[in-house]
């Protein structure tokens, strides 16, 4: 069983660094990684850290610059993803692991040697294990958490990795016992003979919020998805962004997504009603407007995806 570690990075963030370093520390060593990234010339310390990394490969990607990119004129995440799946395709065997990383998310030392054990199974296709996310506080985080709470006693759940009829996809991913689960995050092992002939959708817009649940749940109607606690990815997510553009798509993709994959029921739009009174919660709070493209975000999905004619 080999393994394919692929991240997709604008070499901005330095918990990169920290997550090469344990990908080099596993007890499994993955046998390629790879960094993949808009063209363009890199800041001059990570040229000078590659450099004294030969074994990590570099891979640009033609159709997007780097500062493009990083003026959000475009998003190359899923690109990355699916650039890596067609690398992928040129050596590897249907029982060999194709990995997907953050590039602010360092795994425990054993996290190759737990998702092999769990995707030496054949039923199995995807595997992650615990994530602890390590964000930032204050008054808005303290109002987001509690809107959350309530939202997901009214129309979700506790069970991790669930998506429930109402449309909410439980990001809880802490439980104490190894679980099959409906979805999976963006840090995470496939076999590949799973997800073999199956691309990341490039029609997620803007940031591609859900672009990567939407690959799990597409995954997962042919092999098991499984979560192990036995190993944990720390996911130093910093500051939320609460720009307008990423609250905008985190609302606009959701819909897409849903559409994409389940069936609309009433109780889904009255959870979308209350997370509308949310952002307009938080926009007071705020002092800034930022928050109500996010109910443009559901305004402009329900046109497109539901009430758009054939």
């Amino acid at each position: 069983m080999r393994t394919y570690a692929a991240i997709p990075t604008l070499f901005t963030r330095e918990k990169l660094r920290d997550v090469i370093a344990s990908l080099e520390n596993q007890t499994v060593k993955p046998d390629k990684i790879v960094l993949i990234t808009p063209k363009g010339e890199l800041p001059e310390d990570w040229r000078e850290f590659l450099s004294k990394h030969v074994e990590i490969e570099v891979h640009y990607l033609e159709d997007y610059t780097r500062q493009e990119v990083l003026n959000k004129k475009k998003n190359s995440m899923v690109a990355s993803r699916n650039y890596a799946l067609s690398k992928a395709r040129e050596t590897m065997l249907d029982e060999d692991l194709v990995i997907f990383l953050d590039d602010d998310g360092p795994l425990d030392p054993n996290w190759i040697e737990v998702a092999g054990r769990n995707l030496g199974d054949s039923e199995n296709g995807g595997f992650t294990g615990r994530i602890i996310h390590y964000r930032d506080s204050g008054r808005l985080r303290k109002f987001e958490e509690a809107g959350l709470n309530v939202i997901r006693s009214l129309f979700g759940t506790d069970r991790v990795g669930t998506i429930t009829d109402c449309g909410f996809v439980s990001s809880r991913l802490d439980s104490p016992s190894r679980c099959e689960v409906m979805h999976l995050p963006g840090i995470v092992a496939y076999k590949f003979g799973a997800v073999r002939g199956i691309d990341f959708d490039e029609s997620y817009g803007g940031n591609c919020y859900r672009e990567e649940t939407d690959f799990s749940v597409r995954v997962g109607r042919n092999r098991k998805l499984i979560y192990d606690p036995a190993t944990t990815a720390h996911h130093y997510v910093g500051v939320t962004r609460r720009d307008r553009f990423s609250i905008y798509y985190k609302n606009y993709n959701h819909i897409y997504f849903w559409k994409k994959n389940f069936k609309f029921r009433f109780c889904f739009f009255l959870r979308e009603a209350l997370e509308a009174l949310m952002l307009l919660g938080a926009s007071l709070l705020s002092f800034k407007t930022d928050y109500l493209y996010g109910i443009k975000g559901k305004i402009d999905g329900y046109r497109k995806f539901l009430f758009a004619r054939k």
